[in-house]
């Protein structure tokens, strides 16, 4: 049976947020190159033509992830839809930054911008914050996803509205996110915050396991 076509509409949409980037290129290495490539179903079925289903990947990635043998491939359709993510916002934040400077204003570095690995006290601060209240970790995941409204927090995150109203406060006192300012009545995650999520990521379970145990029995 023949191959349904990709709708052109879907095409455009996907290749104007990334660009044509490779999300796992972006994923795996921070490589933000323009890459020769093709469209990938995330769920390998051709007739799910949803944007949310559809990825664009570089040659090689595509074949890894696509082809036949993509099967025993180590990466998942998950990996690829939270790099998919992050390479969304960084094209988005770029093209915000080069608006800003055409127009004269003073551009903040974003997250990406950084190119060194974390310091020690990096390591330690998004661990020491692993292991803080899971409802402080829900509130910033959940922002890690796009800007919410407190009712949006409150909605989402089990618990007495004024309590998580405290913990969305304390994300933006600790810098690890922006307060509704001007017109925009929500709040963002902020380069601190997303570079703790990344660290976050990179630590293997069993070390965050463990300090999560040593700072459990030291406050015991």
């Amino acid at each position: 049976m023949r191959r349904p076509k990709l709708p052109q509409a879907i095409k455009t949409e996907v290749t104007q947020k990334c660009r044509r980037r490779c999300c796992i290129c972006f994923g795996l290495n921070r490589d933000s190159g323009i890459k020769k490539g093709q469209f990938a179903h995330l769920d390998h079925d051709p007739t799910n033509n949803s944007p949310d289903n559809v990825v664009f990947l570089c040659l090689n990635h595509h074949d890894e992830y696509d082809g036949k043998t993509s099967q025993s491939a180590s990466i998942t359709k998950e990996e690829i839809s939270r790099y998919r993510d992050e390479l969304y916002r960084f094209v988005s934040d770029e093209f915000e930054a080069e608006q800003a400077t055409a127009a004269g204003k003073e551009v903040t570095p974003s997250y990406w911008s950084f190119k060194r690995g974390p310091s020690k006290i990096e390591i330690e601060n998004a661990l020491d914050f692993h292991t803080g209240p899971h409802r402080t970790r829900s509130a910033l995941s959940l922002l890690d996803s796009g800007p919410k409204s407190m009712n949006e927090f409150q909605a989402k995150i089990p618990g007495d509205p004024d309590w998580i109203s405290v913990i969305v406060t304390a994300l933006v006192k600790d810098q690890l996110a922006f307060g509704p300012s001007g017109d925009k009545k929500q709040f963002r995650i902020s380069q601190k915050g997303e570079r703790t999520l990344r660290i976050l990521d990179a630590i293997p379970d069993f070390i965050k396991n463990a300090w999560w145990e040593a700072n459990w029995k030291i406050t015991r």
